[in-house]
This record gives C-alpha cells, structure tokens and sequence, in this order.
C-alpha cells in the first residue's frame, strides 16, 4: 500500500494583478514522513506550509479542512520577511488520530489568495503484518516493522518484536534485510551505516 509523506501541488494562481505580495500554500505533509506512524489508532501531525515571497509584510489567513470540516484557522497572521528572505507560515493540526472515518478523506489547505493544495489521506488500515506493521502480542503496541522489528531493542513491553531475529521470518521479508549473521530492519539497507558485520546492508546501494 502506498502511503503518503511529502506531496508536492501545483499553485492555483490568483487572477491577474490581484496581488502584489503573493502567498502561496506550497505543501502539506504528515509527519513523520517515513510511514512509521501511518496506521489506524495512531496520533499523527498533519501540517500547512505558507511560503510567504520576499518582502512581505502583511497580514494573511490560512484555512486547513479534514474532510470538509473546519479543522483550523488563523486570522491575520502576521508576518514579514527578514532583510528580504522569503519565509513561511506553518499550520498544525497536532494529534489528529487516524481511524477508519479518515480513510481516504481530503486534507486541503487554503490560503488566502486562492491558492489551495490537497492530498488523500492513505494509511495502513489495520496494525497488520500484510500492511508493515508488528502488533505486539502483550498489550496494544504496533510498530513499524522496517523501522522497528529486530532492531536490537525491545520496543514491545513483551520483546515479540525481537524474536526470531537471527533470520529473517519469510512472511516479512520485504520489510527486513538478512545480513549472514542476523536479521536487521529494512530502513538500515542503505544508510550510510555498516549494520552488517561486513557490511552487506552497504553493498548494491
């Protein structure tokens, strides 16, 4: 399942000449932008970026909406540029809980020039393996298993996610990386970090 981290949007541009010190909603993201959060029951942040251009010093609204409702809002926000550096405004929705109602539901972003920009909500549907995720067997624990499973340190209060680490279980291969002596989360491949012993998770990158 693809999941949703930076996305980058096309401007809508305002009618001509109706601004001089443009505002533009650039981006929205969820954060963190690597997935380990992106699953049912979990807190995310969701964030709107208003990159102000050089020289402004006015005032500006931006609006963010979760499926249609009003989720946040701020009136005449003030800001200006220093010495000519262009800046941005950011919008946090904090702790916005996925759950299945938000499944597919727009998040857009709205300044008050016109411009808007929008992304679909997509996340794991459940705490499942099939999705990426390792639900703890003690307790309501669910991590991310690329991230988290055989790392080294046990995330879960039970240690489940470190079991049987020495090779990696077939049913999570495409979330792990089998170095000759151990198992390894898949994020290490590729990192600039010698996980293996002979740095095997370094090689092909």
């Amino acid at each position: 399942m693809k999941m949703v981290g930076t996305v980058q949007l096309a401007l809508l541009v305002a009618a001509a000449g109706v601004l001089t010190n443009a505002v533009a909603v650039k981006n929205i993201r969820i954060e963190p932008l690597d997935e380990r959060f992106a699953v049912v029951g979990k807190a995310v942040s969701i964030s709107c970026i208003m990159n102000v251009e050089e020289g402004t010093e006015d005032a500006h609204e931006l609006t963010m909406t979760i499926g249609g409702k009003n989720v946040m809002k701020k009136k005449k926000w003030d800001f200006h540029t220093d010495r000519g550096v262009p800046g941005q405004v950011e919008l946090y929705g904090n702790s916005v809980r996925l759950n299945e109602k938000l499944l597919g539901a727009t998040v857009e972003c709205s300044g008050d020039d016109g411009s808007v920009a929008d992304m679909t909500l997509d996340f794991a549907p459940a705490c499942e393996a099939e999705f990426g995720f390792h639900k703890c067997t003690k307790g309501r624990g669910c991590f991310h298993i690329a991230s988290y499973v055989c790392d080294g340190s046990d995330d879960c209060e039970d240690g489940s996610d470190e079991e049987g680490c020495d090779v990696c279980p077939e049913n999570l291969a495409q979330f792990l990386f089998q170095c000759p002596e151990k198992c390894i989360p898949g994020d290490r491949k590729c990192d600039d970090w010698k996980d293996c012993k002979e740095g095997e998770d370094e090689q092909d990158c």
